[in-house]
């Protein structure tokens, strides 16, 4: 008995090594000793109270493998630590990203801006845009992206251009949000290419994968040991409830990293930011191009694109509303379901996980239980659809 003990132990043990050096990601110990600590008094707090629960506690103290009764109930807690957890390690993440953006960019930071006078060719503005300030209003970079298209003779036009002047011919395509998100998606990636951004899956294991990890190791550890303790311990079947509550997390850590993902610059980009900011500096104390409209833009060349990105408009803020409103009149829109390679193996797991449970309650007989369990497998494969819905 003591042997199958040590089994069960060593297990996630061994399943949760696997996968650090399955990752490929640079795991600094001690930056993940904070979530470790949280996620471990988190689990005991669980584990105290669940095991306090009357049937649960009468159950161990009577139980001749009271051990393997206590650890079904420890992976229980284990399993519904990451709910609370998740949430707190992406607040760490952005906190640490946070920090490093700070600190990259304080050798940037300047007392007096110098004047900038000539105009950066071969970027297009949007991109020049972003790398001035992340926040850049989106409506405005889109804006200026037309105007740009329709003045462009030579430059080979980047992804993100080309996708404005595919709206542009079919406005029918996108609804305006989704113009929002694709536009600055490939605008993302179009920085990235041209390294003014830092890539984000160049990075060391942070706390939310570390958090994933764990997750997994749960997932594949119940599988496995499910067989083992469905026989010998009366919480046995337990396990599925732990399984299940392993998936709960993580569609919401996906869409907090993906909604909150910071936009890093890097030597490259901050280097370039300055010289965008002596000529915001030199337009808006040297020329009239506030007070300017969209039919002398051949006067002014591309210094308008440049006032729309630095919110110098004036009176050029009204015209570039309607060309802006102009361009977004689509009601249409188009729904793909894309399942990534992470979503396949994520419902391959819960199938292989649910099938042994559905099996033995047809086995079974009771309806209702039949129905329950349909039920509840085809809530958990919608929740996988509606991971996989794509707006393209």
């Amino acid at each position: 008995m003591g042997f199958v003990n040590l089994i069960l132990v060593l297990i996630p043990i061994g399943i949760f090594i696997f996968l650090i050096k399955a990752s490929n990601s640079k795991c600094e110990l001690k930056k993940m000793i904070p979530i470790t600590l949280i996620y471990i008094i988190i689990t005991i707090l669980l584990f105290i109270l669940i095991s306090n629960i009357s049937m649960v506690k009468e159950q161990i103290i009577n139980s001749s493998v009271s051990f393997q009764d206590s650890y079904v109930i420890l992976l229980l807690s284990a399993s519904l630590s990451p709910i609370l957890v998740a949430p707190l390690a992406v607040f760490m993440d952005r906190v640490n990203e946070a920090k490093v953006i700070r600190k990259l960019e304080s050798k940037y930071r300047f007392e007096k801006i110098e004047y900038f006078r000539e105009l950066i060719k071969n970027i297009p503005i949007a991109m020049l845009g972003i790398i001035y300030n992340p926040k850049t209003n989106i409506d405005d970079l889109i804006t200026a992206t037309i105007i740009s298209i329709n003045n462009n003779e030579t430059r080979e036009l980047k992804q993100h251009e080309l996708f404005i002047k595919e709206q542009l011919r079919d406005k029918n395509r996108y609804e305006i949000k989704d113009i929002h998100k694709i536009f600055k998606r490939y605008l993302i990636e179009d920085l990235e290419k041209d390294s003014y951004l830092s890539k984000k899956e160049n990075r060391d294991l942070h706390n939310t994968d570390f958090v994933e990890l764990i997750i997994a190791t749960l997932i594949i550890t119940e599988l496995i040991e499910f067989m083992i303790l469905v026989s010998k311990s009366s919480f046995g079947l337990f396990l599925f409830i732990g399984y299940f509550l392993c998936f709960a997390p993580i569609p919401f850590i996906k869409w907090l990293i993906k909604t909150k993902k910071p936009i890093i610059r890097n030597e490259k980009g901050l280097e370039l930011k300055v010289k965008l900011a002596g000529l915001k500096k030199y337009l808006a104390d040297f020329t009239t191009i506030s007070n300017k409209n969209i039919e002398e833009i051949k006067l002014y060349d591309d210094y308008i694109l440049y006032a729309i990105i630095f919110d110098l408009k004036g009176t050029l803020n009204e015209e570039g509303k309607a060309l802006y409103n102009k361009f977004k009149i689509n009601k249409g829109k188009k729904i793909k379901i894309i399942f990534t390679k992470k979503i396949k193996i994520t419902l391959f797991i819960f199938i292989l996980g649910f099938s042994p449970l559905l099996i033995s309650t047809i086995i079974q007989g009771d309806l209702i239980s039949i129905i329950a369990a349909i039920i509840i497998m085809l809530i958990f494969l919608l929740g996988f659809i509606l991971l996989g819905i794509r707006k393209e």
